[in-house]
């Protein structure tokens, strides 16, 4: 006769000692690609929020729009002198008539006021 058929209840009692381990390996796994995955997500969120337009508007950037139309302007040549302009600043606007426009061909990024 078997081992196992003599003493059902130690070989019992030995599968699920090892059914236990792994449950608790398999949780700690888990636990773990848990904790790297909110780490991931928030360094997303975090770049995320740094090119937010209200956070770029913090950095000291504004944004620049015909008074009454939703879009930025990117482009001086699309202003005609005498055009109301709204500016968006981090805290509050400047509603501004520029009396004559001009481009220029700057390197990405900068702008004359």
């Amino acid at each position: 006769m078997s081992h196992a058929l003599r003493r059902p209840a130690d070989l019992f009692l030995q599968w699920s000692q090892r059914v236990d381990e792994t449950v608790e390996r398999m949780n700690r796994a888990i636990q773990q690609e848990l904790r790297h995955d909110s780490q991931r997500i928030q360094g997303i969120s975090d770049r995320l929020l740094a090119l937010s337009p209200e956070h770029v508007l913090q950095r000291g950037y504004s944004i620049t729009r015909k008074v009454g139309e939703p879009k930025a302007l990117h482009d001086a040549d699309k202003v005609a002198a005498g055009e109301k302009l709204e500016t968006k600043l981090a805290n509050g606007k400047i509603i501004s008539t520029p009396t004559e426009t001009a481009t220029a061909n700057l390197p990405v990024g900068v702008f004359v006021c």
